[in-house]
């Protein structure tokens, strides 16, 4: 983990942010999960898939778990736009 000095360990809490991005090419569209740590504003985790399933989130997730270690309660934010 890489992490600023000086700054408390309240502040790297922040929280993860989400979204996943549709992504035409030739052949058809893909779909592309991406977890970003709020503090550094660095992708943390990602995955990419031809459908838009749990997995595709939950790879995502697990990839970012596994890159920040976070520490118990760090919040996880998700838009559900229409």
């Amino acid at each position: 983990m890489i992490w600023w000095t000086g700054c408390s360990p309240a502040r790297r809490r922040i929280g993860w942010v989400t979204d996943i991005i549709e992504h035409r090419t030739y052949e058809r569209k893909v779909y592309y999960a991406v977890v970003l740590d709020a503090f550094s504003r660095r992708v943390v985790g990602w995955s990419i898939d031809s459908s838009q399933t749990a997995t595709l989130v939950t790879n995502a997730l697990e990839m970012a778990i596994a890159n920040r270690d976070p520490e118990p309660g760090v919040i996880v934010h998700s838009d559900s736009a229409a």
